[in-house]
């Protein structure tokens, strides 16, 4: 019993940031990608006898589970995902001069919405990839496709984005 508390705290500590910043990328609120993790992190410690390393890494296990959470959350809410400009502002205070805090946010925004213009398959991996700091082997694990279709995808995605920024800078 106090190695599987000494072990959940090790991926408790190593994981929490990148799960709640996964989480809120989706949401843009505090207090449910709070609520959220706290879910993952609860079903995580339950289950944790079930987690089989052979099968899966930590991380691929930890995110599936955060995906389902998402998922279960928007079913159950029956919304539709919303973005909220005041947690925008509260991610970047403190992290850039107010003076640029405008051309940030407008920046944000933009590649917000260029990411969240890509097929969903696409979208998940960009996400995994930038904002969970997966690996290819660790997107493919959650996806159920090789690493290699990872790296396909993550290409292909970046320069659709790529695209779609040259048309709006110019």
């Amino acid at each position: 019993m106090e190695d599987k508390k000494k072990y959940f705290e090790e991926i408790y500590n190593s994981y929490h940031d990148k799960i709640y910043n996964f989480i809120y990328f989706k949401t843009y609120n505090a207090q449910i990608s709070e609520d959220l993790t706290s879910d993952v992190f609860l079903a995580a410690y339950r289950n944790l006898n079930t987690y089989d390393s052979n099968k899966s890494f930590i991380s691929t296990w930890l995110y599936t589970i955060a995906y389902n959470r998402l998922k279960n959350y928007y079913k159950s809410s029956k919304r539709k995902q919303t973005y909220s400009i005041d947690s925008l502002i509260e991610l970047q205070e403190g992290v850039m001069p107010h003076d640029n805090m405008l051309e940030l946010q407008e920046l944000r925004i933009v590649l917000r919405e260029v990411l969240l213009s890509l097929p969903e398959r696409n979208r998940k991996v960009v996400i995994m990839k930038y904002y969970g700091n997966m690996t290819s082997k660790e997107i493919g694990g959650a996806m159920h496709i090789s690493s290699g279709n990872v790296r396909v995808i993550l290409k292909r995605s970046l320069d659709l984005m790529k695209k779609k920024l040259k048309v709006i800078f110019g």
